[in-house]
């Protein structure tokens, strides 16, 4: 074999060793770039599950938070309106309480008014009592005396006996009586006039049934007072 094919034969050789090489270079560099974009691509992906990660838990957190703290004003209103239901129920106890006491207050003072009237209505049953005992004996006394015929001391007597028990008259021990006989001043029946310093301030007579009258001075009726004799 000649040099020059020798020759040929090596630099075909080296070049297809050469082209071996570049392919076996590209398809390495092609490799790293794979690798380099898969790398990016995996730092990418983690960065952005990272970030979704915190996110969610922030919100997960944030919403926690808030829940619980939703939970803790619940707690404080709950306190709050037990706190109020109990002061409305002690209010309510104790206007139950004062309701008590006043209905108390209120029956002891009827009971009381009731005891008193009572007491009231006793002593006037016993005065009327009383009275009634004292006219019966002033009747028994002067069961004999017709009052129809007086004579002008029983008159008088009967007179002064009535002013003696009228409370509206003051100072008796102060007034006179005068004596008017019948149809002296043309008056039908005997008068007894009550005088206080010169003044007459009651007049008194009998009437036909035997009653004893009065006549307040300045009045023209006639009121009975009595149909008892007594002195």
């Amino acid at each position: 074999m000649s040099e020059n094919q020798e020759h040929e034969n090596k630099e075909v050789q080296t070049r297809g060793e050469r082209k071996q090489q570049d392919t076996k270079q590209t398809s390495v560099q092609k490799d790293k770039k794979k690798k380099i974009v898969i790398a990016v691509v995996a730092v990418v992906a983690i960065a952005i599950i990272a970030a979704g990660s915190y996110f969610i838990y922030h919100e997960v957190s944030t919403a926690n938070k808030m829940k619980q703290e939703a939970q803790q004003e619940q707690k404080v209103a709950d306190s709050r309106d037990k706190a109020a239901s109990s002061a409305e129920e002690e209010a309510a106890t104790q206007n139950s309480e004062a309701t008590s006491e006043q209905d108390a207050a209120s029956k002891d003072a009827k009971s009381a008014e009731s005891a008193d009237k009572q007491m009231s209505t006793e002593e006037s049953v016993a005065e009327s009592a009383e009275d009634k005992a004292e006219a019966d004996d002033s009747r028994a006394e002067h069961d004999g005396v017709d009052t129809n015929n007086l004579t002008q001391a029983q008159l008088e007597s009967w007179v002064k006996a009535t002013v003696e028990k009228d409370d509206t008259v003051k100072d008796k021990d102060s007034l006179e009586y005068e004596f008017v006989a019948m149809n002296q001043e043309g008056n039908e029946f005997p008068l007894v006039r009550v005088v206080d310093n010169g003044k007459t301030i009651q007049t008194y007579r009998v009437d036909a049934k035997g009653n004893l009258q009065e006549q307040p001075e300045g009045q023209d009726d006639w009121q009975t007072v009595t149909s008892s004799y007594y002195e």
